[in-house]
């Protein structure tokens, strides 16, 4: 069984994600420009993968509005009123949406958000080896190679 997140101690990461959850709940349409990606899925093989083309330009969206100074995120808040959303916008029946991404100027700090360090979250050969490089650099730094 989960864990609820709203008995997280505020101060923890699980309270300050919920925070900012809500905040983006609360506040979210008070966003300047609101995009919602949409995936057409007439004709597509229902499945892990079915739509998931979308998220490469969702990304490349994100990136795009931070070199800018804009404030982004991807949520998927819309998908609690999925329909409600739909029938709004006129959204065909075969089109979901299927992020809805929040931009404008941030009120506050905006910086990079904190990452788990990468041989946590990428292996090498096999789940759980982690890249030998992972260790001392990124592969990203511009770090000389030793």
């Amino acid at each position: 069984m989960g864990r609820d997140a709203s008995a997280a101690p505020p101060a923890s990461p699980a309270g300050k994600t919920l925070a900012s959850a809500r905040y983006l709940a609360e506040h979210l349409h008070e966003a300047p420009v609101l995009i919602l990606a949409c995936v057409n899925t007439e004709g597509a093989t229902a499945g892990l993968t079915m739509g998931a083309s979308i998220y490469p330009a969702v990304q490349n969206i994100l990136l795009a509005a931070g070199g800018l100074g804009i404030g982004s995120t991807l949520t998927t808040i819309h998908r609690f009123r999925n329909q409600q959303v739909k029938d709004l916008l006129g959204i065909p029946r075969e089109v979901e949406p299927a992020a809805l991404i929040p931009l404008g100027y941030p009120l506050g700090k905006f910086g990079r958000p904190p990452r788990k360090p990468l041989g946590e979250v990428a292996y090498v050969d096999r789940w759980g080896q982690p890249p030998a490089w992972s260790h001392d650099r990124s592969p990203l730094s511009h770090e000389p190679i030793r």
